[in-house]
């Protein structure tokens, strides 16, 4: 799977995940990037599908908390994607996407202080991490009065 995911043939990575997970339903890379993959292709239904899965097989082993969070994020459920990512944090403390998936959520739901907090965990762990970057300077950017419009009208 990961050699078709390298050069883009993205249907065979997908095709190939699954068939690792047939001959090992506990495999937690499998389920990782396959969560990944539909993440990618905004197929969220399928993310939270396959992470289920991982939790149903690999209770403690599963590693898909941060692509479960996002796809729960964009279905809507912010309750529990933050749920879901603090989860991953907890698994993961020093993977810098973990906190900046967490600081999108937040952000999006106009929890800007502590989506500040997140991406500044995320750069210290990874001070070149773009995301981060981009969304930590844009929050730095808003003054205390910008940020209590925003908030008021979420």
């Amino acid at each position: 799977g990961l050699s078709y995911f390298k050069i883009g043939n993205y249907s065979q990575a997908v095709e190939h995940f699954k068939k690792c997970i047939l001959i090992d339903n506990t495999h937690p890379f499998a389920y990782n990037n396959l969560a990944f993959l539909f993440n990618m292709h905004m197929i969220y239904k399928e993310t939270l599908n396959i992470c289920r899965q991982a939790k149903e097989f690999n209770r403690y082993g599963h590693n898909t908390h941060m692509h479960w969070a996002f796809a729960e994020f964009k279905e809507g459920n912010v309750v529990k994607a933050i749920k879901k990512i603090r989860k991953g944090v907890q698994k993961q403390p020093k993977n810098a996407d973990n906190w900046v998936v967490w600081g999108l959520i937040l952000r999006s739901a106009g929890k800007y202080k502590s989506a500040k907090h997140k991406f500044e965990k995320a750069l210290k762990l990874d001070s070149m991490h773009e995301t981060a970057k981009r969304n930590s300077f844009w929050l730095k950017t808003l003054s205390t009065s910008t940020i209590f419009y925003l908030q008021m009208r979420n």
